[in-house]
C-alpha cells in the first residue's frame, strides 16, 4: 500500500511540475498577456494542489 501511495504522490507531483514548466515556458515565449494564464490550465493546477493536499491528509 505504501508503495502505491508513494508512486501516486510522485505521479501527481510530476504532473504538477510538468504543467508548471509548461506555464513558465509559455510566459517566456509568448508576449500576448491574455494567453499566459489559461483558465483551463489554472483549474488543472488548482485541482492537482487539492489532490496533493488530500493525499497528505490521508498519509498522516
Amino acid at each position: 500500500m505504501n508503495l502505491f501511495l508513494f508512486t501516486w504522490n510522485a505521479f501527481l507531483y510530476g504532473r504538477k511540475v510538468k504543467i508548471l514548466n509548461d506555464i513558465e515556458f509559455n510566459i517566456n515565449t509568448v508576449s500576448d498577456p491574455s494567453s499566459l494564464f489559461d483558465d483551463d490550465v489554472l483549474a488543472i493546477v488548482k485541482n492537482m494542489e487539492k489532490e496533493i493536499e488530500e493525499h497528505k491528509k490521508i498519509t498522516k
